[in-house]
Formats: structure tokens, sequence, C-alpha cells
């Protein structure tokens, strides 16, 4: 135990350092709806996680204000870091190397200070990925019921979590289908077959549980719902509107506004930020004044639906045109990175703020001049591509049955990255924290293995630490 102390008392000093420039913590929109529900739990409409106003609310139980919260968030994303590292890597002294580079990376740094659900996603999913890890290794029930549930946290705390998640049902897979381990015997021929049979049932299981169990918990913990689905595809809608010059609205937003016109659409509405698009719904256009709002039952919500098919099928190329667009922000293929983290507090009447202290503003100063003077560190293409590149390096480099412990890191933050491409409302670099994080770690975790090749007998993690 003695190897693994000098670690936990690097990690409580990281924490406390990350902690400390953030402190009270930084929130946007997002984070203030959820710590305004954390305050009246019986009364979560669904747009957010309702989770995320839970977890709120325990930090709420120790601090009036958003310090607990950050506290928390900080101690359970950098630990989330050292448990996966520490499940895969013997030599402690580069464990101790990577959780630094971890904390200070120019392009997760900025982003754990701010009370944002990707950060728990992230955090969640690491957890995941090591109790999955630790299963494999040692046979541990516990780990593997650990790891099940942080599974479904990671679902709750982001609705697109659902990709990841999947792939990390992986790590289980190959412990059952590894012939040294189990019953089953498999020609190595066969095992890559096995693979993806089993694995497209586990799939089609990870869809079930995501559309019955996860969807039955956000239900119950709401007690009605804005439909969130309908951010993205109003995105779109709003989009074909305006480089058609022709209006495609749902009916009850047509009945609430009479004689709206593409021209008043176009005045409100921002190509490149969820926030654009909020104003265009939320806020006087013009005058008379013209407001669209959210679908407030499943029928209205329906109508959006048809709507976005209509408009999608009558113009395949605008669609994708704007489409496009988004992602060439989202993908850092522009030259501006496009909100790349979060500074102080989104204006609100609850008194919650964050007083700039002068370590604040050298941290701002550094986040900044990643994302303004090198801005590699912004560029999400470049990510991808490691992470397919990890993937397939760890595949030629070991064993099938044992190399998707390792690739599935990297993967799934790529593959999540993927998808959300095709949902998302805006070019935010925010939206690849997991994408970043999870390449990070991966290609951490694909290194340390060199370094353990011939590490010092004194730097070893022992069995015995990481039974204990």
């Amino acid at each position: 135990m003695r190897n693994i102390s000098s670690l936990y008392f690097l990690y409580i000093l990281v924490s406390l350092f990350v902690y400390l420039i953030f402190m009270p913590g930084y929130m946007t929109n997002d984070s203030l709806t959820f710590f305004a529900y954390a305050n009246k739990l019986d009364s979560i409409v669904l747009y957010h996680p309702p989770l995320m106003a839970w977890i709120f609310s325990i930090g709420r139980l120790f601090s009036p204000d958003q310090s607990a919260i950050l506290l928390m968030q900080v101690f359970l994303y950098l630990g989330s870091v050292l448990f996966l590292l520490s499940s895969t890597i013997r030599s402690k002294k580069f464990i101790a190397a990577c959780l630094l580079i971890v904390a200070i990376f120019p392009s997760l740094f900025p982003i754990s200070g701010v009370l944002w659900k990707s950060v728990w996603m992230t955090s969640f999913l690491f957890y995941a990925v090591g109790g999955f890890i630790r299963y494999y290794k040692g046979n541990s029930i516990p780990y593997l019921f650990f790891a099940i549930l942080c599974s479904l946290f990671a679902m709750l705390t982001r609705f697109d979590a659902v990709v990841p998640v999947a792939i990390i049902l992986f790590l289980p897979l190959i412990k059952w289908l590894n012939p040294k381990v189990s019953n089953l015997k498999l020609r190595p021929a066969l095992q890559a077959g096995a693979l993806i049979a089993v694995s497209s049932v586990i799939v089609l299981l990870i869809m079930i549980v995501n559309y019955s169990v996860v969807n039955r918990i956000n239900t119950s913990l709401t007690v009605g719902s804005l439909y969130p689905m309908h951010v993205p595809l109003y995105q779109d809608i709003l989009a074909i509107n305006i480089q058609s010059k022709k209006i495609y609205l749902p009916d009850y937003i047509k009945s609430d506004n009479p004689g709206i016109t593409v021209e008043n659409l176009e005045k409100a509405y921002s190509q490149n930020t969820c926030n654009g698009f909020l104003r265009v719904m939320g806020k006087k256009i013009d005058n008379p004044p013209y407001i669209l709002r959210r679908p407030a039952n499943v029928i209205e919500y329906n109508q959006f639906v048809n709507t976005w098919l209509e408009a999608v099928k009558e113009n395949p190329s605008l669609y994708l045109k704007s489409r496009l667009t988004l992602l060439k922000n989202l993908w850092g293929c522009n030259n501006k990175v496009y909100y790349p983290f979060a500074v102080g507090v989104s204006k609100n009447k609850m008194g919650l703020s964050a007083d700039m202290t002068t370590v604040k503003e050298l941290a701002e100063n550094y986040s900044r001049f990643f994302a303004v003077k090198v801005k590699i560190f912004h560029r999400a293409y470049i990510y991808v591509i490691l992470g397919l590149f990890f993937t397939v390096l760890i595949f030629f480099r070991m064993k099938l049955i044992n190399g998707v412990g390792y690739a599935v890191v990297p993967f799934a933050g790529v593959m999540h990255f993927v998808a959300l491409s095709f949902i998302t409302c805006a070019g935010d670099f925010r939206f690849a924290f997991f994408l970043v994080a999870s390449v990070l770690v991966g290609g951490l975790m694909l290194l340390g293995r060199r370094i353990d090749v011939i590490p010092e007998e004194s730097d070893l993690i022992t069995e015995s630490d990481y039974n204990g």
C-alpha cells in the first residue's frame, strides 16, 4: 500500500490546486438550471438530464453556493483519471506524471473548472472502463457491478453517453471470450467473428436499456418534458428556412405567429451557437413580437419532427450545407475556435458569482493563449485522427482479445464525438471534452505499457496494492 499512498497524496494536492483556482466554480445557463432545480427536486422539467440536479443538490447540502459542487466535480474527474491509469499502468512515477499532464492539459484544464455535465459524464465513463479492466484482470465481481453502475450514471448525465457506453461494454465481453480465463474455447480465427456477433447483441441491449431503464428513471425524476431532441431539429429547420427563403415551421408556431417571415428569423438567428437559436425561440424578433417557443406536449413535438423531415426531404443539399458548416466549426477546421471554455458565472437572480482574482486571470490567460495562439490543442479533428491511430496501433501491436481493453478508451471518445456531430446544435469546442480526455488518456495508457517493460522495482504498484 505504501507504493500508492504517494499517488493518493499527489491526487489530493492536484485536485485542490485545480479547485482553488476556479473556486467557487464557473457556471453557464445549463449549470444555473441544475442549481435552481437542486432546491426544488419535485418540479424538474426534462430538458437537461435530471440526475445533474440531484448531484447539485448534494453539493448544496454543504455549501449555499456552487463551491461544494465544484469540489465534487474536480475530485471525481481527476479521481477517475487516476483510477483508470492505475488499472493499466504499474509505474507510479509515470502515473503521477500522467495525472499532472491531464490536470493542466490546455484544452481540458479550463473546462474542468466549469460546472458542465460533460465533465461528469467523462468521469463516470473513466470509472466504468477502469472497473471493467480490473474485473478483467482479477475476476472481481464488485468491480463489474461498479463499472455497470458508473455506465448507468454516465447515461443519466448526458443523453448521448449511450454511444461510448456501448463501446465500453466490449471489456467484459473480451473476458468472456478469452479462452485463457473462460470455458469458451475459440480458435483465433473465430474470435473476431465472435466479437462482432456478440457485440451486435450488446449494442441492441444497451439501446433497450437506454430507452427503458434510463428513460424511465429520467421520467420518474421529472414532472414534464421540453423534448430536448427538438434542439438540433430546430437548428436544422431554421437554417433551411433562411437558405431556402421558405418557411418551414411546426403548425403550432405558425398559429402562434401569423405572418412570420424569413426576414424575421434572419434577424435573430445564429448559425454557430446554440445560444443564438435559443434567442430566436425565446425572445421578441420584430414588431409585432414573434416568439418561437419550445413544444409543450407530444403533439407539438411530433409536429416538430414532421416539419424537420419535410424540410430535409425537400432540401437535402441545404441540410447538408448547414450541417457541414457546424461540423467545420465543431471539428476545428476553421481558423476560429468556438467557445473553448467559459469564464465567470452567467447573469442570474440567485446571487451566484465567481469574482475574478489574480489566479483566475492567470488561468484564463493560460487557457486563452492556447485557444487563440496555439490552436493545435483545440483542433478536434486531430484528436479524432490520433484516436483512430491509437486504436489501430493497439490492435496491430497486441493480441486482438487483449488489445480491445486499451483500444476502447480512445475509440469510445472518437465514436461519441462522431455521433455527436450529427445532433449538435453548435460548433462549440467544449463538446469535444470527452474526445480530448479519452484520446489523451488512451495515448498515455499505450505509452505506459512501454514504460512498464523495465521499471524500477520500487516504482511498481504491486498486486497487493492493486487488490487493496
